[in-house]
């Protein structure tokens, strides 16, 4: 029973001090940190205000700064040379895709799959311009993945769908 009760202390606190992890890290869409002479800012995107303090000349407000922050972004895609519109989004029956072309002799390749990864539509584009109506009204309510490859440099470009029942 000693051995027993041993045992289960032994394996309680190896559970609680290595169950949580306590590290100084903020995930943040955005930030930054400024400094001079009289004061210093630090600042993320997202955070809770918690607290706010004032005076004649200065007010402070609090939240969960941290002292180590990362920054996470997404870029849009740069010289794709092409430009697509895609619209109504979401969508009931039918989604227009347009698509402009800033050089002559362009291949691209236009691909619509579900997300279970099923192809429902490919086209080869090699006109400046493009514009179709695809009918989704035979699908389900779901969400679709158009990509728009240009298949000279590989760069791609990606919208989702969305269709949905009015």
């Amino acid at each position: 029973m000693k051995k027993l009760t041993i045992l289960l202390c032994a394996f309680l606190l190896s559970v609680i001090s290595f169950g949580q992890s306590l590290t100084p890290d903020v995930i943040a869409t955005s930030g930054d940190y400024f400094v001079n002479e009289n004061a210093s800012l630090s600042w993320t995107l997202g955070e809770a205000v918690i607290e706010t303090f004032s005076n004649e000349s200065l007010m402070l407000t609090q939240g969960f700064q941290q002292s180590y922050y990362q920054i996470v972004s997404v870029n849009d895609p740069e010289n794709l040379n092409f430009h697509v519109k895609v619209f109504p989004n979401p969508a009931k029956d039918f989604v227009n895709i347009e698509i402009q072309s800033q050089e002559k002799l362009t291949l691209l390749k236009l691909e619509i799959f579900d997300f279970l990864g099923n192809c429902l539509l490919e086209r080869d584009i090699m006109n400046e311009t493009f514009k179709e109506q695809v009918d989704l009204s035979s699908y389900a309510t779901n969400m679709f993945l158009l990509k728009v490859t240009n298949i000279h440099t590989s760069r791609t470009h990606s919208f989702k769908i969305l269709k949905v029942k009015f």
